[in-house]
């Protein structure tokens, strides 16, 4: 893969610990990895005959993307503050296919809490829905799809510090489809739960 990229970004540091900015991107990459299929011989090893198969293989293809980022920083009062970002994407290969992985849309928005040895904080992520791949010769996607996430740390003295982190709270579902009439497939990857000790030397 080969890109050549260009990005700009306007920073405003407004007050103390606050940040708003705002980034434009563009991505030229003469050289991208798509997937897509073609017709292949083979020997059929079942009737030792000459037959033509469908083949799935990845493939360089011209592509561009481009978009822009949004970022806001800020303590809302006291140890408590908010941060959030959203980024536009819009990217399509040189014969106007989606790119594997792009969501169009991204955010997130995270509310903390730093004070006296104790750092928490819950974040809400999401990203719209994505090219996966080909399953056979059926362009595969991934429905929108938002988590939720929290995190604890706290700090015993100077050495030692608790912590936890909670993954997919909310306990999303994941959907793939090939289009809006025809589902593939579902998972539910459940919430989890991480506990910890940390010794810092």
């Amino acid at each position: 893969m080969r890109s050549n990229n260009f990005d700009a970004t306007l920073e405003w540091y407004f007050a103390r610990a606050s940040l708003l900015s705002l980034a434009v991107f563009y991505m030229d990459m003469p050289s991208y990895v798509t997937y897509g299929y073609n017709t292949r011989t083979f020997i059929n090893t079942s009737t030792n005959q000459v037959a033509d198969f469908v083949v799935t293989s990845p493939f360089n293809i011209a592509a561009r993307n481009y978009g822009l980022e949004f970022a806001w920083q800020q303590p809302l009062w006291g140890p408590f503050g908010m941060l959030t970002n959203y980024t536009y994407n819009n990217g399509h290969t040189s014969d106007g296919q989606p790119l594997v992985g792009s969501s169009k849309n991204t955010a997130n928005a995270e509310l903390y809490y730093e004070a006296h040895g104790l750092s928490a904080r819950v974040a809400y992520t999401y990203r719209s829905a994505f090219l996966v791949g080909l399953a056979n010769v059926t362009q595969q996607y991934e429905a929108g799809i938002g988590t939720l996430a929290a995190s604890v740390y706290y700090s015993i003295g100077e050495h030692f510090m608790l912590t936890f982190d909670g993954l997919n709270l909310n306990n999303p579902r994941l959907k793939y489809y090939s289009n809006a009439e025809q589902p593939q497939a579902f998972y539910s990857n459940g919430r989890q739960y991480f506990f910890g000790v940390r010794v810092l030397l």
